[in-house]
């Protein structure tokens, strides 16, 4: 379900209007420690609660998700213009990150979210931002959406912007290997 629109620019990003666009994918893999995403975004709205990267399933206080999104808090409760991630099983079984960062500034960016086996981390442009302990959450599978979060089996906070490069690794990336990511693709956004 999406009206999004594909630009050939810059090899290619999908831009969505904030309202109800988004991509619904089959990728359902649960990102249990550790692991790595990498998403390149760019904001068209300097004050939103919107989904980048999203697998949530459940209802009600069993939600079961991870997600990468814009707000001002690390649960996506209020809209505002830093990176957030969320991770978690059960209430009580979550952990969230959220960046210093205003990225909600027009400019590509890249996001990077870690988890090792004790920590969450999060980078914006190769530049550490937040950590959090207790990673060691590993639940279901669902599959994953891109410019909206999934609220059961519906969606909510579509993203207002372009999103480029989702990147999925089933290891931590070394500081090395982020900036060679994001010098691989500066040139094309940046």
């Amino acid at each position: 379900n999406t009206s999004a629109i594909f630009d050939n620019s810059n090899a290619g990003f999908v831009t969505l209007d904030g309202t109800n666009d988004y991509i619904q994918t089959n990728f359902d893999e649960f990102p249990s420690p550790p692991f790595t995403v990498e998403i390149w975004f760019k904001t068209t709205n300097d004050n939103q609660r919107g989904g980048l990267f999203s697998n949530r399933i459940g209802a009600s206080n069993s939600y079961k998700h991870f997600d990468i999104f814009i707000a001002s808090d690390q649960y996506a409760n209020v809209s505002g213009n830093k990176l957030g991630c969320y991770h978690g099983g059960t209430l009580g079984s979550r952990i969230g990150n959220l960046s210093t960062t205003n990225v909600c500034d027009g400019n590509w960016h890249q996001g990077i979210v870690t988890s090792n086996i004790i920590n969450n981390s999060i980078y914006i442009d190769t530049a550490f931002e937040d950590q959090s302990t207790n990673a060691t959450i590993s639940i279901g599978n669902a599959d994953y959406k891109i410019g909206v979060m999934g609220d059961g089996s519906s969606f909510i906070n579509p993203f207002d912007g372009s999103i480029s490069n989702i990147k999925y690794y089933n290891k931590v990336l070394s500081a090395d290997e982020i900036l060679q990511n994001y010098n691989a693709l500066k040139n094309r956004f940046v």
